[in-house]
């Protein structure tokens, strides 16, 4: 999935939640209100598609493309083609859980140089990370061991006590950290917005392969004269090779 992609579920959803509470000239919702509610909880509880970003990111990663800044993240693995590339980030499961922080990021360390991009992302984040799972466990199930936890997050996140609060409500609240400017729900939407930015974008790698060929022909242009065409040849057969052995 691209950004854009995933920027435009995002709009697709406020615009549903905002259908959703649209009032009539009698202040009256259109919508009745567990369903409102129903709404807002159902959308959160689509918002995978960070995990589809990291996916779609890793594979290409490792797969030696420049990414949307123009770098290539040094790897560790060298698959076949993209179904390969995803059966080695799978493992032997039946697929890779996204949503937790902590596992993505020892795979990214296995992966590529550093684990960059997605290890210093995710380390940023990885509390709020958690929090969305909280609210997400809530949202498709609530019972005792769910609504404790999200009371617990409420409370922290709304600067006062908060008990037997739906996901719904705690969602479509405002944020005391935006000053009230913005809902819960906007408040980790921008969230995840800047972090698959982050990840898509990858400024922390190398230069691409482009950039060193295109050096090493403003070389072969600088240097023709003063030395003979097999001393060129074998320094762009020996620069491949390097950039072969670190991509």
């Amino acid at each position: 999935m691209r950004l854009t992609e995933f920027r435009n579920t995002i709009d697709q959803y406020r615009r549903l939640i905002a259908a959703g509470h649209v009032m009539d000239a009698k202040v009256v919702y259109s919508w009745p209100g567990p369903d409102r509610l129903v709404v807002v909880e159902r959308l959160f509880e689509g918002l995978h598609h960070m995990g589809n970003i990291q996916e779609k990111a890793f594979i290409e990663y490792i797969m030696g493309t420049t990414s949307a800044a123009g770098n290539i993240v040094a790897r560790y693995a060298q698959p076949t083609d993209r179904a390969h590339a995803l059966k080695m980030l799978i493992g032997f499961g039946r697929f890779f859980d996204w949503s937790t922080p902590d596992p993505v990021r020892r795979l990214a360390n296995n992966f590529v140089s550093n684990g960059e991009p997605s290890e210093g992302v995710l380390a940023a984040i990885q509390s709020d990370l958690m929090d969305l799972k909280t609210i997400r466990n809530a949202a498709a199930h609530l019972s005792t061991t769910t609504a404790q936890p999200l009371d617990a997050l409420a409370s922290r996140k709304l600067q006062r006590d908060v008990t037997s609060i739906s996901a719904a409500a705690f969602l479509l609240s405002r944020d005391p950290a935006s000053g009230g400017a913005m809902s819960v729900f906007e408040s980790y939407v921008g969230l995840l917005d800047v972090a698959a930015h982050r990840i898509v974008h990858a400024k922390v790698g190398r230069k691409s392969r482009e950039s060193k060929c295109r050096f090493w022909c403003r070389f072969v242009l600088q240097n023709t004269a003063k030395i003979g065409a097999r001393q060129i040849r074998g320094r762009i057969l020996l620069s491949s090779f390097s950039i072969s052995l670190q991509i």
